[in-house]
């Protein structure tokens, strides 16, 4: 989720902004392939370093969290394709701080990616 935003904000190139353009309908609803293989993420050297690390860093922030007892244990499934920050929310029953530390890592992963959504824009 966090590369789209991202690439939003720092892709200077236009085949970057046109594959971000295409994927981020599709994003907000957990469906991340066309970034994942259309970048792609997967093959380059770049970005696979976030790729990795963001989701690791955001699950043990969200396990903190909730062994802080900060929020809400989750305990209602949700679809997959439910918009994170509302699946956050719905997930723990309504815990509106759920939700607030779903945008907060998503704005954590959003600022992980860049640095590097910048290195990616200085290669050939």
């Amino acid at each position: 989720m966090a590369a789209s935003p991202a690439l939003w904000i720092a892709a200077k190139k236009s085949e970057h902004r046109a594959i971000t353009r295409l994927a981020t309908p599709g994003m907000l609803f957990n469906i991340n392939e066309p970034i994942i293989f259309g970048l792609p993420i997967m093959f380059n050297p770049v970005l696979i370093v976030p790729f990795l690390f963001t989701p690791i860093i955001s699950i043990v922030i969200a396990y903190a969290a909730t062994a802080m007892d900060l929020i809400n244990h989750t305990y209602v499934l949700v679809p997959w394709t439910t918009p994170p920050v509302i699946s956050a929310f719905l997930a723990t029953g309504g815990d509106w701080r759920a939700a607030v530390l779903s945008v907060f890592l998503i704005s954590l992963s959003v600022i992980i990616y860049l640095p590097f959504v910048f290195a990616m824009n200085k290669q050939k």
